[in-house]
């Protein structure tokens, strides 16, 4: 009988074992011959389908091959995570050996996701061999890339920055995790959103063959995840009723109990489900039975009480599954009361509703609207106030000035404010600007405004006193041009500031990022803007949220006008105001739910020109830099002290 060395023994067994064709076990078969749980109750032992069937049903539609896509949203610490990320990852790394991009919002959520969920899980399994012991990813380290020496790699792909964060790699496989957190294309961006981008990396391969998952908790019905399982299969979760014989999907509305409860220990004895269609009460030794038995319904079939599944699922290419709280049975059915209980009696009522409808109920949270009553130009123009044209009131609190500037015309509104937060419009018009070519825009505004600016000192009458008031804050837009709008500013003193607005509806694309504090250039932090000093070109600038000022000023205008916070205009004639308020009509307010913001209120232009109720909003914010208020506080009005910051008078060259 031969005898090899040992040496010769092992490279001739690696011989053989590289001979043979690999065999891909299925996902299910995969995760509990290898998976062995790293953390939580049951740490240490192998991964079980037993303690979570929902699990199951996921893997063996994954396994079936029918779909080349999923969406999967559950509940909370339910195993999420574990089942629809790490172990897919892991399945797809060493069962088939592939490199795959992994998809994160950002970096730092990619070294939580490596450090805290994939390494631990991978160190449990014999394939820690795999991982590198030198260069990116190494000693536990993160990379962006993780490469392992059976030939597999990782590529993070983060959502944030600009889109060659997401570009010049290739895979046919792509999961995404918290995919509603990288659905909308940032402000860097000129393409699709980052999920999509992230996805378009498999489209090397042809459509049959390229895999793309997602998962994230379901955030808003707008979010990716949401979208994606409605407008894939729609699958859900079907148990038999043990007394009726009924397959159903016991939701929120089925939890009973807890209603009639005095206090949470209460909530929790008495907590309990009903089945959907004959309303038999469940213990919680029967939920679980029901669970180990449960199936996968797709959206267009239905089940007889023998089990049988009958119509077509639809014609999609992504397996859209979710679970709720009924499913997730490391949860006991008190536990759920409980927090339905607690929920009930919170502080924030519609805090506790986003947070039970999502964490527990995988379901889209839609927050209460809110509406404005639409303006009419023709009742908008009627708003008259006691004065003239012209007239400042004499116990004007404040006078400030917004200017909006285009190529060809300068907008301006000078407005009195009055000790109750009542505006009043003394006065608007436009002027000129003779842009005679395109290179010579900056110098046509910045003459204009030269020209404009004698009006502006010149001020306004003070009534039944023949004295001239100025304004005491002029908020000149420079989102246009704002070369030329801080050379004006910069010239013509602390009274000026440049605006810059800021909103979803506006041109100025980049988002209101607020300062924590003082400090620095930083000088006046109001409501919804602030000011601060620009070394460089040595002026004073302010950063308005555009979108939270016209709120306040459309307000204003629906407001009676002998009410706090009114907004009235000069008496004239029936024709006068016509312009004025159709510019002021010419926007509306819309509300869109952002996946983490929630709610996001935001203008949009419906028709005609806007520039006076730009020039308005400014002139709001600016009688609030002047220490206006709806409501009566004491003095903190801000102020901008003149010698702070030397005022350069000399201007940059427009040669």
């Amino acid at each position: 009988m031969l005898q090899f060395a040992p040496t010769l023994r092992s490279e001739f067994g690696w011989c053989l074992d590289h001979a043979r064709a690999h065999r891909v076990r299925p996902i299910r078969q995969f995760a509990e011959e290898e998976i062995v749980l790293p953390e939580g109750p049951f740490a240490g032992q192998r991964f079980r389908i037993r303690r979570q069937p929902f699990a199951g049903l996921f893997f063996d539609a994954i396994d079936s091959g029918r779909w080349t896509k999923s969406a999967t949203l559950g509940c909370v610490q339910s195993g999420k995570s574990l089942i629809s990320w790490v172990i897919p990852s892991l399945w797809y790394l060493f069962e088939w050996r592939e490199p795959m991009v992994g998809g994160v919002p950002t970096m730092e959520t990619a070294e939580a996701k490596w450090s805290k969920e994939l390494l631990p899980a991978i160190v449990k399994t014999r394939y820690a061999e795999y991982l590198p012991t030198h260069g990116r990813g190494s000693r536990g380290g993160m990379a962006d890339e993780v490469i392992f020496t059976n030939g597999a790699r990782l590529k993070f792909m983060h959502g944030h920055g600009g889109d060659e964060a997401r570009s010049s790699y290739t895979a046919r496989i792509a999961i995404v995790t918290e995919a509603d957190k990288i659905d909308t294309a940032g402000e860097a961006s000129r393409e699709a959103p980052p999920i999509k981008q992230i996805e378009a990396r498999t489209h090397s391969y042809d459509a049959d063959q390229r895999r793309f998952h997602a998962e994230c908790t379901v955030s808003v019905p707008t979010g990716y995840i949401w979208q994606a399982y409605t407008g894939g299969t729609r699958s859900r979760i079907v148990v038999q009723c043990l007394y009726c014989g009924h397959w159903v999907t016991p939701e929120r509305a089925h939890l009973r109990g807890w209603q009639e409860a005095e206090n949470a220990i209460e909530a929790r004895q008495r907590a309990f489900f009903v089945c959907p269609k004959c309303e038999h009460a469940w213990t919680d030794a029967e939920r679980r039975r029901m669970n180990q038995d449960a199936k996968l319904l797709h959206h267009g079939e239905s089940i007889d009480t023998g089990g049988r599944i009958s119509g077509e699922p639809p014609a999609t290419d992504t397996f859209g599954m979710r679970w709720n709280a009924f499913n997730n049975l490391l949860w006991s059915t008190g536990a759920i009361g409980t927090a339905e209980w607690e929920g009930a009696r919170a502080e924030d009522l519609d805090a506790a509703e986003k947070y039970l409808l999502q964490f527990y109920w995988a379901m889209p949270w839609t927050p209460p609207r809110y509406e404005l009553v639409p303006l009419e130009w023709n009742t908008v123009r009627r708003r008259y106030g006691q004065w003239t044209k012209g007239i400042v009131p004499a116990d004007a609190q404040a006078l400030t000035l917004g200017m909006d500037l285009g190529k060809w015309i300068g907008w301006w509104v000078a407005m009195a404010w009055l000790a109750d937060g009542r505006g009043h419009v003394v006065d608007y018009g436009s002027f000129p600007i003779n842009t005679e070519h395109d290179d010579l825009v900056e110098l046509a505004i910045l003459e204009a405004l030269r020209e404009f600016r004698p009006r502006i000192e010149a001020g306004w009458t003070i009534d039944g006193s023949g004295v001239s008031r100025l304004p005491d804050r002029v908020f000149c837009d420079g989102n246009y041009k704002p070369k030329a709008v801080e050379a004006f500013c910069r010239e013509s003193g602390p009274r000026y500031l440049v605006s810059h607005g800021y909103g979803i509806g506006q041109e100025h694309k980049k988002p209101y990022r607020e300062p924590a504090k003082l400090g620095g250039t930083v000088v006046v932090i109001g409501e919804d803007y602030y000011v601060e000093w620009n070394p460089e070109e040595q002026c004073f600038e302010v950063h308005v949220l555009a979108d939270a000022w016209k709120t306040q000023l459309y307000e204003g205008l629906q407001t009676s006008p002998e009410k706090a916070g009114a907004i009235t205009l000069y008496q004239a004639d029936g024709n006068e105001h016509k312009k004025i308020a159709r510019h002021y009509t010419s926007e509306e307010m819309v509300e869109e739910l952002h996946p983490e913001r929630g709610v996001v209120k935001k203008w949009i232009h419906k028709r005609g020109a806007n520039h006076w109720f730009d020039c308005s909003y400014n002139a709001k914010a600016a009688g609030h830099l002047c220490g206006v208020r709806v409501l009566p506080v004491p003095d903190l009005s801000p102020a901008i002290d003149a010698t702070a910051r030397p005022i350069v008078v000399s201007l940059p060259s427009y040669q």
